[in-house]
């Protein structure tokens, strides 16, 4: 022990302090895998790909439909922007963390997600252990995790056959699971209920055919027959943008004006609650089983997360829950 070296010390120190990381990301990383291969028929490679380059949990999951569905690019751009734009707050506060690391510096910025910032923010390394190399290592064994669990669950779904059906109520469940963190932790629940407002606006218009999807093909045709890597280059792209904000706008001791730090505010809280929305978009109230699996499934993950704190447990057994009822009950 005492003749490791600092940076030695470092990876120890993240492996211990990213193994609640570890279990989360496999068990989600195989769910976005199989979605992938069951929705879009796309392999390993494709979800390996998806998982090195964009590296965006909640981004990756919308993606699938999009994927599937033949989404143009535009829509997809700005569905990124929107999903990630909570990431352009997180580099705020990692200035000092992240000079660090030296020329690993463009990494942890762009492996600067969710779990990783709570990492950041929450834990540190010993003292004889290498600060710089201890956060380069929090965010490659975080990305080392999703990247596994993407692949294992993309396999496992070429290699058995089982009744998918249901299972992307998973996208659901992870928006609600983030939902209720932001919910407990602003005071003002307004950005929520603006965000709600808006997505139920936004699946009006969609539902009707009308001003988005005809703003989208005005801007550029549909994604079919366009190569998946350009749609993949975009979210990357987008993604990156997001993360790296901070360091591109308000280095050199500038900071941030109060419309930049209020919108860093306000944004995530209102589009997770559009996106929440916007997932339920395809519910219909008027014909059996009006809404009811959506309405138990969603209760279900609130609920468990609210008890348990546990995104893993709250996400897999809404999902279940949910693939049960439509599978069995509501055939």
């Amino acid at each position: 022990m005492n003749d490791r070296t600092p940076k030695q010390r470092a990876f120890f120190a993240a492996l211990r302090s990213t193994v609640p990381v570890l279990w989360g990301y496999l068990a989600i990383g195989m769910t976005f895998g199989c979605m992938l291969r069951t929705q879009t028929g796309h392999g390993w490679p494709v979800a390996m790909c998806m998982s090195l380059l964009i590296y965006a949990g909640a981004m990756q999951f919308l993606a699938v439909p999009l994927i599937a569905q033949g989404a143009p690019l535009p829509q997809i751009a700005l569905l990124t922007l929107l999903l990630n734009a909570r990431h352009m707050v997180y580099g705020l506060s990692l200035f000092d963390t992240f000079d660090r690391c030296g020329r690993g510096k463009p990494y942890a910025i762009f492996g600067l997600t969710d779990e990783a910032y709570a990492l950041h923010t929450g834990t540190k390394p010993p003292e004889d252990a290498d600060p710089g190399a201890y956060t380069l290592w929090v965010a490659g064994l975080c990305q080392a995790y999703w990247v596994i669990g993407s692949v294992v669950g993309n396999v496992a779904a070429s290699l058995f056959e089982f009744n998918t059906m249901g299972i992307d109520f998973a996208l659901t469940a992870l928006f609600l699971v983030i939902l209720h963190g932001q919910w407990q932790q602003y005071r003002s629940k307004l950005p929520f209920a603006v965000g709600a407002v808006a997505g139920l606006l936004l699946s009006v218009l969609m539902a009707r055919n009308t001003a988005p999807e005809v703003l989208f093909a005005l801007i550029a045709p549909e994604l079919r027959g366009w190569p998946l890597l350009l749609a993949i280059a975009v979210m990357a792209a987008i993604t990156l943008f997001t993360r790296a904000f901070p360091f591109l706008f308000f280095t050199g001791g500038r900071r941030p004006s109060a419309l930049v730090l209020r919108l860093g505010r306000v944004l995530p809280p209102a589009v997770i609650a559009l996106l929440v929305v916007y997932c339920l978009k395809d519910v219909r109230l008027n014909r059996l089983p009006y809404g009811l699996p959506e309405a138990v499934a969603c209760a279900l993950v609130l609920l468990l997360q609210h008890w348990k704190r546990s995104a893993i447990l709250s996400i897999g057994v809404g999902t279940l829950a949910y693939m049960a009822m439509v599978q069995f009950l509501f055939v």
